[in-house]
């Protein structure tokens, strides 16, 4: 199938839906295998959105603008994304809350399945891993290696406890010295006879 045989597929969404459903159209796109250059070409000449109520145009690239909030302490100066930011049309005085959004083809993608893997995408948000951030070197008992060599160390000294000489400069242990007392010598006599 040639691109221009294909629909462009279109979508109603209200002014405040457009930074939302542009950001699920970027990763749809993006999954298609539409990146770098080629995905700002395709937001600039194939993704636009039209007020339903006066007819103004807006790019994929002012959609783009739009989804970007501006810096602290900067100052825009294009009304236009300014109202379309704030969730009312771009142009002053217009009441219209709808936009007609349209993606024409491109050779990578085919407008309807871009649409609704965008809604999807939009909708239900890929859950992301928290990152693991690591905030310095880790201590020496936490590193795998290192538990093991410990481990391995432990083994060892119990071996050598248990089964090690007992006697020697190796030795660990003592083995446990049993005391007798020495008969006393019997000198017969009375049980009631002081000894002397």
């Amino acid at each position: 199938m040639s691109a221009p045989s294909i629909p462009s597929a279109e979508i109603r969404l209200r002014v405040e839906e457009l930074p939302g459903f542009h950001s699920g159209l970027v990763r749809a796109a993006s999954e298609c295998g539409v990146g770098g250059p080629d995905l700002n070409a395709f937001f600039a000449q194939k993704v636009r959105a039209t007020c339903v109520g006066c007819g103004l145009v807006v790019t994929g690239e002012e959609l783009g603008q739009i989804v970007v909030a501006p810096a602290a302490g900067t100052s825009v100066t294009d009304a236009k994304s300014d109202r379309l930011r704030l969730g009312y049309c771009g142009r002053p005085g217009c009441q219209s809350r709808f936009y007609q959004l349209v993606v024409d083809p491109i050779p990578k993608i085919e407008p309807a399945t871009v649409v609704a893997r965008a809604l999807d995408l939009w909708k239900n948000p890929p859950v992301e891993p928290e990152p693991v951030v690591e905030t310095g070197p880790r201590p020496w008992w936490k590193i795998r290696r290192n538990q093991y060599a410990l481990g391995a160390l432990g083994v060892v000294l119990l071996v050598w406890w248990k089964l090690g000489p007992t006697e020697g400069p190796l030795a660990i242990r003592k083995e446990p010295v049993n005391y007798q007392a020495a008969p006393q010598p019997y000198h017969g006599g009375s049980s009631g006879e002081a000894l002397r």
